[in-house]
């Protein structure tokens, strides 16, 4: 008996949002797997969305290391 590999779903700027899922953060979304694939004629476009959508800019630019060592978040 074979068994036929499943195709991954290949996500593209309007079907983008079923590779993401609420996180515990309200507004905040995540993605549902750690590799997701993405037509490349419009990888930008989605990888733009996502990092809005998961607020990356947002969590990155607010973590900051104080100088006792610690992590300080600002909101």
């Amino acid at each position: 008996m074979t068994t036929n590999p499943t195709t991954p779903q290949i996500f593209d700027r309007t079907t983008i949002d079923g590779a993401l899922e609420s996180s515990d953060i309200i507004g905040v979304k995540k993605l549902i797997n750690d590799t997701i694939s993405v037509k490349l004629t419009c990888w930008k476009a989605c990888f733009d969305y996502i990092n809005e959508a998961c607020a990356y800019k947002w969590i990155s630019s607010k973590i900051v290391k104080n100088f006792d060592g610690e992590i300080d978040v600002y909101e």
